[in-house]
């Protein structure tokens, strides 16, 4: 199991406890990708398990950066006036994440220099369908405009 998934699992369980109450903003950087060509893919699993943690799909995506230049950050806004900020980058030597999770109640943070070795693997594992979330960064760093998404409940 990846370490990313462990930690979206964690912070998956925690809000679903209600400790942070509802969460309404997620701020994650994290240094994962472990090449240019996957750093799409890997930022629509992130966003995708962020949904989770949010309980919504998003109503619109930003994205800018360089992908074959190993970085990308997106904006996203959800119907209930949630925001997250992520961007991820190439992992080249020192992998980490640094994530801070706010709620109506509490707050979630989480900083780790991440050493494979003792934490598993960084390759993200994809958990389910991410294609929409593909899509739309593919569209907004293609045409430099945010993207409209049609918003939805996760299940």
């Amino acid at each position: 199991m990846s370490y990313w998934h462990m930690l979206s699992q964690t912070v998956a369980a925690t809000c679903q406890t209600g400790q942070i109450g509802t969460p309404v903003f997620v701020r994650c950087t994290a240094a994962l990708a472990e090449e240019a060509g996957t750093i799409k893919n890997d930022l629509a699993q992130i966003v995708q398990d962020i949904n989770e943690w949010l309980a919504a799909f998003p109503r619109r995506l930003y994205a800018s950066g360089l992908p074959e230049r190993g970085q990308i950050s997106l904006t996203l806004e959800y119907p209930s006036g949630s925001t997250a900020l992520v961007a991820l980058s190439l992992a080249h030597a020192q992998p980490q994440v640094d994530l801070t999770v706010l709620g109506s109640q509490g707050a979630i943070y989480h900083h780790q220099l991440i050493q494979p070795v003792r934490d598993g693997p960084l390759k993200l594992q994809p958990t389910g369908s991410a294609q929409r979330i593909l899509a739309a960064i593919e569209q907004s760093l293609t045409t430099g405009r945010p993207i409209d998404l049609k918003a939805e409940v996760v299940s």
